[in-house]
């Protein structure tokens, strides 16, 4: 029973009326992620994001201590809604899941722009494509997550080799260390917007050795909470939030230095 689980998760009601039974969904008026992340509106900033990967988060990590692999997890298997005035999602879509062991295998493996590097080299190249895992589930929640924060997915699709060679690397693309990085200018909002810790969980992310040792959907939670208990600052030039850190001099957004220290 998901639902009594986690709040991420809300499973259709069955109902007898007469002879016929029906389902009743309460998230029927809701919309998609990915009709939120496409038009998120003016109200929508890092400060929204944060609170919504960390829903998100907290009911995957209900799935992997349950050992279930979602198999699919994408903006298009989300839910959104605004419930008393509070931002939510839900997880949908769990006709793909691996349940593991001794049970019939998932019939997809996933979304090609969240497709773990184990998923996706064999998926290039025609070969046979493993089952997905709660491990290829945790590359595709942290490219959710991504999107989340910063509005706009981790590597642009257009160039398909470019896509493939990011997607499967062990540097976190536009890590801020590595380059400048793109700007809210180019499209959503800064990586340079994000605390160490988060940009730390990012390249862990990408860096694992092995599948196993990416960050958990848990770790995930504990991150992102982290970081909304730290706090966020708002430019007062241009109102682009970042999580706040001493470190930090300039605003991400307008390049303009602070008037004070974080």
């Amino acid at each position: 029973d998901l639902p009594s689980l986690s709040p991420a998760f809300g499973a259709p009601i069955d109902m007898l009326v007469g002879s016929e039974l029906g389902h009743v969904c309460a998230h029927v008026g809701s919309k998609s992620l990915e009709e939120v992340l496409q038009s998120p509106g003016d109200d929508y900033a890092l400060e929204t994001g944060l609170f919504l990967a960390s829903q998100l988060c907290s009911g995957v990590a209900t799935l992997e201590a349950l050992g279930v692999a979602h198999g699919d997890h994408s903006p298009t298997n989300i839910r959104y809604d605004v419930v008393a005035g509070v931002p939510r999602l839900w997880l949908i879509d769990l006709d793909n899941a691996n349940l593991g062991p001794g049970l019939p295998p998932p019939g997809a493996v996933g979304q090609v722009l969240y497709m773990a590097p184990e998923l996706r080299i064999p998926f290039e190249r025609k070969q046979p494509v493993p089952a997905p895992t709660i491990y290829s589930d945790r590359f595709a929640l942290m490219a959710i997550v991504h999107e989340l924060l910063l509005l706009r997915p981790l590597v642009q699709a257009d160039d398909a080799q470019r896509f493939f060679a990011s997607m499967t690397s062990d540097c976190f693309p536009g890590d801020p260390l590595l380059t400048r990085g793109p700007t809210a200018a180019t499209g959503g909002l800064p990586q340079s917007a994000l605390d160490a810790n988060l940009l730390n969980t990012f390249r862990r992310a990408f860096a694992a050795p092995t599948p196993e040792e990416r960050p958990s959907a848990a770790d995930w939670v504990t991150v992102l909470n982290k970081s909304l208990l730290t706090g966020l600052f708002e430019c007062s030039r241009c109102s682009g939030q970042t999580v706040i850190e001493a470190t930090k001099t300039r605003c991400p957004y307008c390049v303009r230095d602070y008037p004070h220290q974080l």
